[in-house]
C-alpha cells in the first residue's frame, strides 16, 4: 500500500501543478514587448487615456469629454393597475313613522243598530 501511494504521489503532485503553469512563461507585466515601443489605448470614466511606452518610459494622455445626460425613453413605463371596487349599497333604516289614531266620539246615551236611540 506505501508502495502504491509513494508512486502515485508525484504523478497527483504532478496533475496538480498542470493547469497552473499553462498560461505560459512570460510574467504578466511584458506583454510580450520586449525593448519595442508599445501604445496603450483605454477609457477611464468621460476620458480617453493613451500611454505610449518607450525605451523603459512612458507619455500619456488623456482626452476629457464632458458627460452627456440622455434621457432614453423606450416607451414602455410601468403603471399601477387600477383596481374599481363596487361601493357597497349603504342602508339607512327608515324613520320608525308614528301614526296616531283618529279620535272616536261616542255619544251619551245608547244605540240598537244604529237606528234606535236612547238618551
Amino acid at each position: 500500500m506505501k508502495r502504491i501511494a509513494l508512486t502515485l504521489l508525484p504523478a497527483l503532485l504532478l496533475a496538480i501543478q498542470a493547469p497552473a503553469s499553462a498560461h505560459g512563461r512570460h510574467g504578466h507585466g511584458h506583454h510580450g514587448h520586449h525593448g519595442h515601443g508599445y501604445k496603450e489605448t483605454y477609457w477611464d470614466g468621460h476620458c480617453k487615456v493613451e500611454r505610449k511606452y518607450k525605451h523603459g518610459g512612458y507619455k500619456e494622455k488623456r482626452k476629457c469629454r464632458a458627460p452627456s445626460y440622455a434621457y432614453y425613453d423606450d416607451g414602455y413605463r410601468y403603471r399601477e393597475p387600477v383596481y374599481y371596487v363596487e361601493p357597497r349599497p349603504v342602508y339607512v333604516e327608515p324613520r320608525p313613522v308614528y301614526v296616531q289614531p283618529r279620535p272616536v266620539y261616542v255619544e251619551p246615551g245608547v244605540s240598537i243598530h244604529g237606528t234606535f236611540h236612547f238618551r
